[in-house]
């Protein structure tokens, strides 16, 4: 099973209407010539989750809430343990904060978002389970695997339940012969870390 981490954001596809979109906001952060866009997911009025290889070493980090395009200059950075995610902290106030559900259902229909080469898109599919993935010095060892495609770039992307839950935090891909599907760090593997 081959990993990529994707450093830009996620896919396309028609996302149903009931989805919470609120939530999302576009991650961009710079150091010298370098830069990444990646997508996270307010869960509180000050607290964005996202992937840490999307912010890496960045000096300068912003990020832009998808439905008002207001813009925010994030405070700090707190890592969530050894997996690939962080929060940032500072006023976002823009956006309605996601509800966090731990529980999912193997089968069940999923939804992500994020941004493509930079351009905001969804997508939908089913939850195939859990897979154990090597990452580097980090083992994710329970990631959400779901039939949806993924490209590089939708890192820090939420992964909603039917409800519009937050059921897990896009990090990579897996190839699957010609398509490349969506990995996720369920919230029950945050959870833990993210009482601070």
């Amino acid at each position: 099973m081959s990993l990529l981490l994707l450093a830009l954001a996620a896919t396309a596809s028609a996302a149903d209407s009931f989805i919470s979109e609120a939530s999302i906001y576009k991650v961009e952060s710079k150091n010298v010539a370098v830069s990444h866009i990646g997508t996270g997911v307010l869960i509180a009025p000050n607290r964005i989750l996202t992937n840490c290889h999307i912010i890496g070493s960045s000096k300068t980090v912003k990020v832009t809430h998808q439905k008002s395009g207001q813009q925010f200059l994030p405070r700090s950075l707190h890592h969530l343990g050894n997996l690939d995610a962080c929060v940032l902290i500072g006023d976002f106030t823009a956006g309605a904060p996601a509800t966090l559900n731990d529980s999912y259902k193997i089968g069940q229909t999923v939804w992500h978002f994020g941004y493509p080469q930079g351009v905001y898109g969804s997508g939908k599919g089913p939850l195939l389970g859990l897979v154990k993935i090597t990452k580097g010095q980090v083992f994710e060892s329970a990631s959400l695997d779901s039939a949806l495609f993924c490209s590089p770039g939708s890192s820090g992307g939420p992964l909603f339940n039917a409800s519009g839950q937050l059921i897990g935090l896009n990090f990579g891909i897996r190839s699957a012969g010609k398509a490349f599907l969506c990995l996720s760090i369920p919230v029950f593997k945050m959870r833990p870390y993210l009482d601070f």
